[in-house]
């Protein structure tokens, strides 16, 4: 019964549509690619890429498809992403959006290409099923893919290791990966075999699986051979009994995964040491630190006279501006917050330009441009849909330049800001974007980073001319162009040498020089009005810090001659036109796989459950079934979504027999067998979407009916009272409205949120056939709360409320009950996984202590740190994050026309967050509470397997 019952109380995943978007669908031997008619040229692309990824991994692992494999192109965000899933069906989705080029994915020369490489490659991974799993999912369709559950630095670092072998970028040949390696392995910090098996908490987090897996690979793929990697997937494909990783690898390389991991590392450390050398013999340049937190300091930028701004987040903190009024010194102060805020320029005044995440219809959530006066954390938008990214002012402050998104491409726009006229000042082919802009001091000229043909070079545009020069053209990338303030130096980024650096060209003899001299990596940097300091944002080993240096040409040396050691990049010609269809939801919408289980206790039972939904998931479907064997019981549920709205639909129904008892007969107890009806209409709107706040409103419509199986039990002495039956045989309608409010911000090393904001408020209402007046109703309420005090550390103040008040004419309302955490069955919670809250209870007291129509519950816990543990057996896969603790106090009151109880307990708890399986989390939570008050208070301890915090 526990799938039909999370059938019931869970939503079903669904994508909100757009009644706007025309779907089309092009079709090849191998694929199915499903997209937006505005992208048909780049559906064209993604489909030959498709094919000539399905050429090399046929050729290279022997793997052939056991279907055609779809393909959903997405741009409903600036964000650059994409999945695979082998479950239920061969299904790719792809978020069309460009890496910018100091990201970590900002190293490619196709970014489609790279991206369906890589996504492709899971599939090859997740539908290569043999042995008992094929059989399997033969009969059941596909539901079980042994090779997901690899640890995820295997799934994700042989994807990552393709990307960068069949292409001259990728995460394992880029600058930006090697200095996260090279930063971490120089500081001793380097991660474990235990750790990257999972899921560190420590820099660089979900970055771990895809550094150390496809560096590890890259070393030994190298001195193995491609067969290796095709035997771990071939053999892991065809486990019965999942993990077992170390048999699977010593049988592919020969060695045991800890081993493998030993020798590449030091590998990696002979080999740093060298480029260590080499940066020290050309010596480190004199630089300031000005941060030391790690983890988030990024975006530096000089307002025009002088003051430095940077956008700052450690590990326990939350995003704000930093700024800092002297050159040359580590004194700054802390400004106004800067949620989702990104690239960024201040005005004279103080007001800062820069772009920030907003929400359209509000299912797309776009950058926008947004002025924020000095010292306001709040801003006025700018732009209305134009996705725009790195805004700069002209010196004059009467224009900003910008990138305009447009998908896989992107373009440079001007703006106007009095009469907010814009201006394309250039755009490239399909597949070419610009990112960086930077004015030059007269305001002649757009310096740019662009991505043209495959390089990433700098370029100049000139604003009244359209004039296009490039200054740069060779296969480092070079990003982030800064003029000096005379204009006879570009300063760019670049990581021609394999480390990136800032350099120094000059625009009279295009003679270029080396700036910085960095062991790490220079993600992005800023030159100051004066033209005397140069400062970024650089990686060091937990994570990027801000340094300030003196620009002193002395110090520059000349550049060492570029050394192209990148293969020939592969070029797939497109066919000139695919035509397309329209997009068809019922060739994709039919079932994939059902679900069977059963068991034997009071009564043998079985249940199947099957789900369906398209492929962009316009239409969801579900169905259960389960059968009591002995009893004859027969319980039914489906449900129905329609997601082509901006509002999901959802429709749900249930068939479910039951006996229900608790009324006297004679001196019997007995009960009444019945069977129940229902169905349900719901929908959830957005009424606001901002960059930090979230407030929707849910809204539901049901019937039920009730049906009386059979006759009612009758006494057995018939000179007895006729018994009170309750009411059977009879319908009720039921209604609901809940206003939803959320805003939320977090931190890595916080316990908690560092500030949280819930709030629901909810009225229902169900009137039933049995009597004309039969109306039940309650009016309920939810809040929580999250504090982080400045100076606490890792520790914050949690508040939950709950409350509310049932109405009814029947004279009994019904009553909500506290007392006592809820029982758990721990091994169903582990394997299942089926976790509790960690709050929500009045613990200290009886099952039932306190119980009434009016009740109110308040639970507060001041949570606090212990240790980080990070550890676990090698690759076994059970692993403990980190260890902390909480002080509790629950108060609870509930009153009745009859009778008023009031409790209130004190405890503690101790927590251990872990994850088994490599990839379900969880938190261990022993706990002892102690009521203060009333005849059902006690002392209880607890052991619950919760959801985490």
């Amino acid at each position: 019964m526990r799938l039909l019952f999370w059938l019931l109380v869970c939503p079903i995943f669904a994508w909100a549509g757009d009644l706007d978007r025309n779907w089309r669908t092009i079709s090849s031997t191998h694929f199915a690619v499903h997209f937006d008619i505005s992208h048909h040229r780049t559906a064209e692309k993604v489909v030959t890429h498709a094919e000539d990824a399905y050429s090399i991994f046929r050729k290279k692992y022997g793997f052939v498809a056991s279907e055609k494999t779809h393909i959903v192109l997405r741009d409903e965000s600036d964000a650059s992403n994409g999945f695979a899933s082998a479950i239920p069906r061969n299904a790719i989705t792809l978020w069309l959006s460009a890496p910018r080029p100091q990201s970590t994915l900002g190293d490619y020369d196709d970014w489609l290409r790279a991206l369906v490489i890589h996504e492709y490659l899971h599939i090859v991974q997740l539908d290569t099923i043999d042995g008992v799993a094929l059989i399997y999912n033969k009969i059941f369709g596909k539901t079980w893919s042994p090779n997901q559950a690899q640890s995820n630095w295997l799934l994700e670092g042989l994807a990552t290791y393709e990307e960068s072998k069949q292409t001259t970028g990728g995460r394992a040949k880029g600058a930006l990966f090697d200095a996260y390696l090279r930063t971490q392995i120089q500081d001793g910090s380097e991660h474990s075999v235990d750790r990257v098996s999972n899921s560190p908490i420590a820099w660089p987090g979900g970055n771990a699986s895809y550094l150390y897996g496809s560096k590890l690979l890259d070393y030994w793929l190298n001195k193995r051979g491609k067969a290796a990697a095709k035997k771990l997937i071939k053999l892991y494909g065809g486990k019965m009994i999942p993990y077992g990783i170390n048999a699977v690898a010593i049988k592919s390389f020969g060695r045991a995964l800890p081993e493998m991991h030993r020798e590449w590392i030091d590998y990696e450390k002979s080999r740093y040491s060298l480029a260590a050398g080499r940066v020290a013999r050309d010596g480190k340049r004199a630089e300031l630190q000005l941060t030391f937190g790690g983890f988030g300091a990024s975006d530096p930028r000089y307002r025009k006279d002088g003051t430095l701004y940077w956008i700052n987040k450690t590990r326990r903190s939350k995003r704000h501006w930093a700024i800092r009024k002297h050159p040359m010194t580590t004194v700054h102060q802390e400004g106004p917050s800067a949620r989702r805020v990104g690239a960024f320029d201040i005005f004279r005044d103080g007001t800062i330009l820069a772009e920030q995440t907003h929400f359209t219809r509000p299912i797309y959530n776009f950058q926008e441009l947004v002025v924020f006066k000095a010292g306001s954390s709040n801003g006025k938008r700018l732009t209305f849909g134009e996705r725009a990214l790195d805004p700069v002012i002209s010196p004059d402050e009467q224009f900003v330049a910008y990138v305009r998104n447009l998908g896989p491409s992107n373009e440079l726009v001007v703006m106007h800001l009095p009469s907010k006229k814009k201006n394309v000042l250039w755009k490239g082919k399909l597949g070419d974007n610009a990112f960086h802009p930077s004015w030059s001091f007269d305001g002649s000229t757009v310096v740019f980073s662009g991505m043209v043909g495959g390089q990433r070079d700098i370029f100049a545009v000139k604003v009244r001319s359209g004039h296009v020069e490039r200054l740069s053209e060779d296969r480092a990338h070079d990003w982030n162009p800064r003029y000096s303030p005379d204009g006879k130096t570009l300063y760019f980024i670049s990581d021609r040498s394999g480390i990136a650096n800032v350099y120094a060209l000059s625009l009279t003899s295009r003679i270029l020089h080396q700036v910085t001299n960095v062991m790490g990596h220079v993600i992005k940097m800023d030159v100051s009005p004066s033209g005397k300091h140069l400062v970024y944002a650089g990686v060091v080993a937990d994570g990027s810090d801000i340094f300030e240096l003196p620009l002193d040409s002395e110090r520059f040396t000349i550049a060492a001659p570029y050394v192209d050691d990148k293969p020939l990049a592969k070029r797939v010609t497109l066919i000139e036109r695919r035509e397309s269809e329209k997009y068809r939801p019922i060739k994709t919408l039919a079932p994939q796989n059902y679900q069977l289980q059963g068991g034997v206790g009071a009564s043998p039972w079985i249940e199947i459950v099957t789900s369906a939904s398209d492929v962009i998931g316009r239409h969801q479907l579900t169905l259960g079934g389960s059968y009591y064997f002995d009893t004859e019981i027969l319980n039914l549920v489906g449900s129905y979504s329609y997601n082509r709205l901006s509002f999901p639909l959802r429709l749900s129904g249930f068939r479910r027999e039951s006996e229900r008892g608790g009324f006297r007969v004679g001196d019997d107890f007995l009960s009444i067998p019945e069977t129940h009806f229902g169905a349900d209409f719901s929908s959830t709107f957005r009424l606001y979407v901002s960059p930090w706040h979230n407030l929707n409103i849910s809204a539901s419509l049901g019937a039920d009916r009730i049906q009386l199986q059979s006759g009612l039990p009758q006494p057995g002495d018939p000179t007895k009272p006729s018994p009170r039956y309750p009411d059977t045989n009879y319908g009720r309608l039921r209604s609901g409205v809940t206003l939803n409010y959320s805003q939320s911000e977090g931190a890595p090393d916080i316990i908690g949120r560092l500030n949280q904001t819930t709030a629901s408020l909810g009225f229902t209402v169900s009137k039933s056939g049995a009597r004309a007046r039969d109306i039940d109703a309650t009016v309920s309420y939810q809040l929580t709360q999250s504090f982080h005090g400045k100076n606490w550390g890792r520790s914050t103040l949690y508040v939950r409320a709950r409350g509310g008040r049932h109405f009814s004419n029947l004279g009994s309302p019904r009553e909500s009950v506290f007392g006592g955490v809820p029982q758990q069955d721990l091994v169903t919670a582990l394997t299942d996984s089926l976790l509790v809250s960690t709050t929500g209870y009045l613990r200290g007291y009886a099952r039932g202590a306190v119980r009434g129509d009016l009740f109110q519950l308040i639970n507060g816990e001041f949570r606090f740190s212990l240790f980080d543990v990070e550890r676990g057996l090698s690759t076994t896969p059970a692993y403990l994050r980190r260890v902390h603790a909480a002080l509790l106090i629950d108060s609870a009151m509930a009153s009745s026309e009859r009778t008023k109880a009031f409790g209130v307990s004190l405890g503690a708890s101790l927590r251990m967050d872990y994850q088994l399986g490599y990839f379900r989390q969880g938190t261990i939570d022993v706990g002892y509470s102690r009521g203060l008050q009333g005849v059902d208070a006690q002392h209880e301890w607890w052991l619950l397997i919760t959801s985490g915090i």
